[in-house]
């Protein structure tokens, strides 16, 4: 029984040295991203936004069941 033991505690002792080991070699492989360029966005885009927003809404009673159309 005590060999038994002994040789978990061993195979423990092994396992968290190679975790270890990897855990300070590691490296990132992550690539480096590039710079985007500014998107240049016209006026008119927010005023037809705010067009869009003022259309009205369909608003159902609370007591029906949703998705029940």
């Amino acid at each position: 029984m005590k060999k038994i033991l002994l040789a978990l505690l061993a195979l423990l002792l092994v396992l968290f040295a190679i975790l270890l080991f990897n855990t300070v070699t590691f490296k990132s492989k992550q690539v480096e991203p590039e710079q985007l360029e500014a998107i240049s966005i016209p006026d008119s885009v927010f005023e037809h936004m705010g067009k869009a927003i003022q259309f009205k809404t369909i608003s159902y009673s609370e007591d029906a069941i949703p998705d029940s159309i």
